[in-house]
């Protein structure tokens, strides 16, 4: 069985064809609930291979630099994230993760127990009844919230 594993990776390899950009592909192999994950990028070294034995994956993102790498996996009805080799969570619901342009920063939205909840690198943001971040050119993170009846906007991290 491992060694089809193998054959089958090694068969993948080979036909997957890299485009620029910084987004990926998983691909679900057929009958088997095990999923491999590319970068986009030409460069062989660049190319992020990981074999996971998730109910579903999705979104997958890698920094520009190559050093940061993530996606969302859904396991048991929970959702999770997985950044580099770390992976956060169970969440009743996760948001697909975000890299900044220098990939010194990684976050992502989720939710648990009906509230709305940021985390950017290893710090958790909330709750929030409604809540989203973003990251600037510059790589600083913002998190826009609801407050009472007021928007605001704070430079966090």
């Amino acid at each position: 069985m491992v060694l089809m594993i193998m054959l089958f990776t090694l068969y993948f390899l080979m036909m997957v064809q890299n485009t620029d950009g910084n987004s990926g592909k998983i691909v679900k192999k057929q009958n088997m609930m095990e999923y491999l994950l590319y970068a986009k990028n030409t460069t062989f070294k660049s190319i992020i291979k990981h074999m996971v034995l998730y109910d579903d994956a999705y979104d997958p993102i890698f920094s520009n630099d190559g050093s940061k790498y993530g996606w969302r996996f859904k396991k048991d009805e929970k959702y999770y994230i997985r950044i580099n080799d770390k992976t956060y969570g169970p969440y009743d619901y996760a948001f697909p993760p975000k890299i900044s342009n220098d990939g010194s920063k990684y976050g992502w939205e989720f939710e648990k127990d009906d509230k709305k909840y940021i985390q950017i690198n290893d710090k958790t943001y909330g709750p929030y009844d409604k809540a989203t971040f973003t990251f600037t050119k510059d790589n600083k993170a913002y998190i826009a919230y609801i407050s009472g009846n007021e928007l605001v906007i704070e430079e966090v991290e």
